[in-house]
């Protein structure tokens, strides 16, 4: 099984390259097919910190949003749960529906901090509120940006947008009128499918695995079209950038790897990679598998890390850790409440302040969210 690593080159790339690519080439990334396991201790390379969330309403698993001072959730009817950082619950709003100020459906929930304003994307608008659930602004979105794959807040203007079946896929979007301000220039020859089709009683099914083609890197968003063979960094500042290429195009290439973006912690950077094949026979595919790159090093292990507060406990990190939060160098992971308890019975809890928590919680308590704030080397 091929995986991707990224070697030294790649190291110097993201760590010194990215922020200055006139001083140095464009750097590869290569191929190897296999790692050894190196034990990272969460502690290390992050401020651990547990929030309980009280149980005046029941949330879903994962937060939607989570910004300086929300934990923001959306439920099933669509309602938006406002919770503060402290875990507790402060307020609600619901505008599900199909008429002016509303929104069928919650695909991307965003923050203009800026604004001060939770934007929701809906597929076919955009939609601003306070989070008193006040309509600030409604955006009618062309047939084009109906079916964006990811979307994020770029700057005090504009979202920055992913059209996953185009071939020029990043687009700048207006929060003034909803229109496409400007294309990146980021062209790519051959839109390269993430799902693969698979036929089952008549019926024709998409997979799709777990990737991450814009995610929080620093001061921008690093890109990493599946259809492109170089990596870049967009910065609202400092403008668009290549970062790293890969040796061997994704083009071409029966079952590709896909590499997902890397997340900076402690001397390292954390990633994954995933296959792209599927059995139908036995419902399994897209293997993934999690890395860590020595900063200092460059060389290549695989994840292994422990929170020494919860023995036994291991964490994978990855751009996931970071997709619902604001900043690069912070993450947000949740831990259910049987879970813990199971934990906690076990004697595997070691942080006092967790253990507090845990006492407080039954099986059917809202999750525990496990913050951290990365530091870097």
């Amino acid at each position: 099984m091929k995986n991707i690593h990224l070697f030294l080159t790649a190291v110097l790339c993201a760590a010194s390259s990215c922020s200055s690519p006139e001083k140095g080439e464009l750097l590869e990334v290569d191929l190897s097919t296999s790692a050894p396991e190196k034990e990272v201790v969460l502690q290390d390379i992050s401020t651990v910190s547990y929030v309980a969330l009280d149980d005046s309403v029941v949330v879903p698993s994962r937060p939607r949003l989570v910004t300086d001072t929300r934990i923001v959730y959306v439920d099933s009817e669509g309602s938006f749960l406002l919770f503060g950082k402290d875990g507790k619950y402060l307020k609600q709003f619901n505008h599900k529906g199909q008429g002016p100020g509303e929104y069928p459906m919650v695909r991307r929930v965003l923050y203009d901090a800026a604004a001060s304003w939770f934007w929701v994307y809906s597929g076919n608008k955009l939609l601003a509120y306070t989070e008193d659930g006040e309509l600030r602004s409604e955006l009618a979105l062309d047939e084009s940006l109906m079916n964006l794959w990811e979307l994020v807040d770029y700057d005090a203007g504009h979202f920055l947008g992913n059209r996953m079946n185009s071939t020029e896929p990043y687009i700048l979007i207006s929060k003034e009128n909803g229109a496409v301000a400007d294309t990146l220039d980021l062209s790519i020859r051959k839109f390269v499918e993430p799902y693969i089709k698979v036929e089952d009683g008549g019926n024709t099914f998409a997979i799709t695995p777990v990737f991450y083609q814009i995610v929080r890197f620093e001061d921008g968003y690093l890109l990493t079209n599946l259809g492109l063979d170089t990596c870049y960094v967009a910065d609202r500042l400092q403008g668009l950038r290549p970062c790293l290429r890969r040796s061997e195009s994704v083009h071409g290439v029966k079952e590709p790897t896909f590499l997902n973006a890397w997340v900076e912690a402690g001397g390292y950077y954390f990633y994954s990679t995933v296959e792209k094949r599927f059995a139908l026979e036995t419902q399994e595919g897209f293997p993934q598998e999690y890395y860590l790159m020595e900063k200092n090093t460059g060389k290549i292990y695989k994840q292994h890390v422990v929170n020494e507060d919860i023995e036994g406990l291991d964490i994978r990190l990855d751009p996931a850790v970071i997709e619902r939060t604001l900043h690069a160098d912070e993450g947000v992971l949740v831990l259910q409440a049987d879970e813990l308890l199971e934990y906690a019975e076990e004697g595997a809890i070691r942080s006092e302040a967790l253990a507090r928590i845990v006492e407080s919680l039954d099986e059917d308590s809202n999750p525990v969210l496990m913050f951290l704030s990365f530091s870097g080397q």
